[in-house]
């Protein structure tokens, strides 16, 4: 059960964790995002040289631009309509480097690409930081948004134009540990694709096993979707408050692959089984606080296709999280994290030929 005060106190750990490793973002034009450290967990995998070319012992520096959405649906069977949340987010651009057993990548938000920049305050903190290992990849995430637009609100409120913008009272809560395990971890990696330290030489796949471990909230002052619908309304809209606490594992499969002249497309997927502890706040008297433990389907796939030769790589992925949650008879809301990310990549050679150029 995840209470109202509960889920207050999920904001102080959230708080207490970004504190303690130091990187913070606030406010309408910054933000800093940590992505992919590396490596392989201290292990020595070898692989096939016939279809992996590691290429991590030459510097590599990159620039990069990245955009991440998070779409909320509250999902109302009666009426047959789903309300579509979203947080203010805006264009990231960055720059990183990459070598041996390290690649680390700063952006900040450019000015001018949020969707709402006025007087209402929001706030964003943004870490995904990934760990790509020849056998294991560990994902990160720690995510607080304050501010939500209702995308489709000219659905409902077609001449309200007050309901069409940005709800700086509703906020969220992400935080999340998962773990991937590469079985076919000689031939397929996907470093290639994710880090361009690595070159996939030839065409090859994996199946993959998953697991994770994640804490969700979202609240508002008021009901998340304000409305004026009378007694055809069911209970989503009026939650005030969404606590949910997940762990779940699965398999999957992965697959790059290699094309003509150094190019390539990598796909992967993964349905995961989720146990969820779910509980939802409803500021109706005509409806009682929802808390269950449900049983649902987490889906989680991780694809990319670019460029990566010896000297230079570009390389578009995108990495995307779907699951949902049930409140109650005809009560679903919908979650949807996704990250895009495009990076150009330039090998400057190794360190020490560097040095003696310099």
């Amino acid at each position: 059960m995840i209470s109202t005060v509960r889920f207050s106190f999920v904001r102080v750990i959230f708080a207490v964790v970004v504190g303690v490793m130091i990187f913070s973002s606030t406010g309408s034009n910054a933000q800093t995002i940590i992505d992919e450290i590396p490596e392989s967990l201290g292990e020595e995998v070898k692989q096939d040289p016939e279809y992996v070319k590691p290429i991590r012992h030459y510097l590599a520096l990159r620039i990069y631009n990245i955009m991440k959405t998070t779409d909320v649906r509250v999902r109302n069977n009666e009426l047959n309509k789903t309300f579509r949340l979203s947080p203010n987010n805006g264009l990231g651009l960055g720059f990183g480097f990459s070598y041996k057993m390290l690649a680390l990548d700063v952006g900040f938000v450019v000015p001018g690409t949020m969707r709402y920049s006025g007087d209402d305050a929001y706030t964003k903190f943004d870490l995904l930081s990934t760990l790509y290992g020849k056998k294991h990849v560990i994902d990160l995430n720690l995510q607080y948004y304050e501010g939500y637009f209702l995308n489709n609100a000219s659905e409902f409120f077609p001449e309200d134009n007050d309901q069409q913008g940005m709800r700086s009272d509703i906020a969220s809560v992400d935080i999340a540990l998962s773990y991937l395990y590469v079985f076919n971890n000689d031939k397929f990696s996907f470093q290639s694709s994710f880090l361009g330290d690595v070159i996939q030489k030839k065409s090859a796949g994996s199946f993959t096993f998953h697991g994770f471990v994640s804490l969700f909230g979202l609240e508002a002052d008021s009901a998340l979707v304000l409305h004026d619908f009378g007694n055809q309304l069911n209970q989503q809209a009026h939650i005030t408050q969404i606590g949910l606490l997940s762990s779940g594992t699965g398999l999957g499969y992965a697959h790059t692959f290699v094309l003509p002249k150094n190019f390539f497309i990598t796909l992967s997927g993964a349905p995961m089984g989720m146990l969820s502890f779910t509980s939802s706040e409803i500021n109706n008297p005509a409806f009682e606080t929802e808390t269950a433990s449900t049983f649902n389907i987490r889906l989680f796939t991780r694809s990319a296709v670019g460029y990566n030769s010896d000297r230079f790589y570009l390389i578009f992925n995108f990495v995307h999280d779907y699951y949902f949650i049930r409140f109650g008879e005809g009560s679903r809301v919908d979650y949807s994290p996704m990250k895009m990310k495009l990076f150009f990549g330039y090998r400057l050679g190794k360190l020490d030929k560097i040095k003696n150029k310099i």
